[in-house]
């Protein structure tokens, strides 16, 4: 793999192309400005550690060290955030 420098600008489109997996209508509009929240949940899995918010916060960390990302802590309120700011968040810390 190549040594490219992992941006925010793919990392975001890292997490749009996940979200799409877990939203529940075809029709959301997902971009840079929707909050987390508006798509994951903490509690609706069948067990305790997959839940949609638990599973998009490790794929996305995969997607960015299989990237040639480094992987950072996350706040503790990301769900809350949007696509834009947690992307720039995750690659600028």
């Amino acid at each position: 793999m190549s040594k490219s420098k992992l941006t925010s600008l793919i990392v975001a489109k890292i997490m749009k192309a996940l979200l799409k997996n877990f939203a529940t209508s075809k029709k959301m509009v997902i971009n840079n400005d929707i909050f987390l929240s508006n798509i994951l949940g903490e509690g609706d899995g069948h067990a305790m550690s997959s839940s949609s918010a638990s599973l998009f916060k490790s794929l996305t960390k995969w997607s960015i060290a299989n990237n040639g990302g480094k992987n950072r802590r996350w706040p503790q309120d990301w769900i809350n955030m949007r696509v834009r700011s947690l992307s720039n968040y995750l690659v600028e810390v």
